[in-house]
């Protein structure tokens, strides 16, 4: 079964406001994928049940990792 995880990035990205959401079946393919796309250039990857939205007020920022 697939589950969203949540990509942000640092402050000293342009899109340190938002998140990226990834969805996959592990942590580790999550990992996968975002390494494939933005290879370094990010902050952290949250789960589900750890992410809170409301620190991020620029919302989601593009498509779905897939």
């Amino acid at each position: 079964m697939k589950k969203t995880f949540y990509l942000t990035f640092g402050q000293k990205y342009p899109w340190r406001n938002g998140w990226v959401e990834v969805c996959a079946e592990s942590y580790m393919q999550a990992m996968e994928f975002v390494r494939s796309v933005f290879d370094n250039q990010w902050s952290n990857l949250y789960s589900e049940e750890t992410f809170d939205k409301t620190l991020y007020p620029a919302g989601k920022l593009g498509e779905t990792i897939k």
